[in-house]
């Protein structure tokens, strides 16, 4: 390591104990203190993305330069280019500055803007500083929201109905990527859904696990199916690995707390990293869809079983040898069902369609998750039902992976 390395190991250590031991309500505030004076910048804007990805919010710091107050549209802004992109970008508007994407595993947080006089000399310090530094600040963000109420209104709590209130507490961040692997997700809409749930871990050195359910019914009802869904889900996962037990689990559970009345379809996964054998079992669902050099097929499975809480005799486990780069998708019904512009139904057909259009070899994850949702204008309320897709790449084997795309 050399003398700039050391020193800006030694600021990014710095920063990241500050904003450890500040309030939660301080830490535009300490980001200003720790980067204006060094970097010499004028302002700190700490944006966080809204629940369903449409808005980039500022977050109001207590002393620190306030940064202008409307949302910006991630869909026509230079910051949500720099979000969706997921790669830093020089602005000149509203003052001179750059925004700095902010993530984390792939979660995409928001962006900081740092705002400077607009100089060569004051661009050139703030590229030497901002390597490492989305990560920190990623890290205090997602640390302080769940004990800190106005970051999460920053993100639109206040506009979530309650159904949706339960879910996204429950729900894990609608992105992750290791060098194996890479997930994105996306429900919509994102204010108003109420019985789509996922859920992923990995489950070993090696292995991942990732199930995607659908509680009977709408509103909090169906969400508190859910929420029993992915909790037996969890607690199962760790006891073991098997699909079979797992479903047995999940039967159980949900047929003790339905009383036999009530269910709740799924797709349970389970992925060998290391070679790619991908076990899949299936729960009234739809048939998940594979994703092999731009050509979508979809999985044919053993056998479909009822749902969970209708026991079966039997679950059974299907096989599928994935290949680098392959890409799985799991979607509920609601997106089957979903409306296209002119009122047409999208059907399986049209959603392999739009697979086949977006999730190319070389195309990042996030963006064609969000692409695909966009297309079918279910935020627009084109769909009686709340709509959700998962899609997972693997990168390959050890030795032999492709490169993994990020962006938003």
């Amino acid at each position: 390591m050399d003398a700039r390395d050391a020193a800006g190991s030694t600021y990014l250590t710095g920063l990241s104990e500050r904003l450890e031991a500040a309030d939660p309500g301080r830490l535009v505030d300490v980001l200003y203190e720790h980067l204006s004076g060094p970097v010499g910048l004028a302002a700190v804007w700490l944006y966080v993305v809204d629940y369903g990805a449409e808005t980039l919010r500022p977050v109001m710091p207590d002393d620190a330069p306030a940064p202008p107050p409307d949302p910006l549209p991630v869909r026509t802004t230079v910051a949500g280019r720099a979000f969706l992109s997921q790669r830093p970008l020089w602005a000149t508007s509203p003052e001179p500055l750059l925004w700095l994407p902010v993530s984390q595993r792939g979660e995409h947080v928001g962006l900081l803007a740092l705002v400077h006089d607009g100089s060569d000399d004051a661009r050139e310090r703030i590229s030497s500083t901002v390597e490492g530094l989305p990560a920190v600040v990623a890290s205090a963000v997602t640390a302080a929201r769940g004990s800190y109420d106005p970051l999460e209104v920053a993100r639109g709590a206040l506009e979530l109905e309650l159904a949706a209130a339960i879910q996204w507490g429950l729900l894990l961040p609608s992105s992750y990527r290791d060098s194996r692997l890479h997930v994105s997700a996306r429900i919509e809409p994102a204010a108003e859904m109420a019985g789509d749930a996922y859920d992923f871990a990995l489950t070993g050195p090696s292995t991942f696990g990732l199930a995607l359910f659908d509680g009977m019914g709408h509103s909090v009802e169906a969400a508190l199916l859910s929420v029993l869904a992915v909790s037996a889900y969890r607690l199962a996962r760790k006891r073991s690995p098997d699909l079979a037990a797992i479903a047995a689990a999940l039967d159980a559970a949900v047929e003790q707390q339905g009383r036999g009345e009530r269910f709740v379809t799924g797709n349970l996964t389970a992925l060998d990293l290391g070679t790619g054998r991908l076990e899949l079992l299936s729960a009234g669902h739809p048939q998940p869809l594979l994703v092999r050099d731009s050509r979508v097929t979809e999985i044919e499975l053993e056998v479909r079983r009822p749902p969970f809480g209708i026991s079966p005799p039997d679950r059974p486990v299907s096989q599928v040898a994935l290949e680098p780069g392959d890409v799985v998708l799991l979607y509920t019904d609601g997106l089957v069902e979903a409306r296209l512009e002119d009122g047409r139904r999208l059907g399986l057909e049209g959603i392999q369609e739009l697979a086949a259009e977006h999730y190319g070899p070389k195309a990042s994850l996030p963006l064609a998750t969000r692409l695909l949702m966009d297309t079918v204008h279910v935020r627009r309320g084109r769909a009686d039902d709340d709509a959700t897709l998962v899609a997972v790449r693997w990168s390959g084997p050890p030795g032999d992976r492709v490169p993994l795309v990020d962006s938003a």
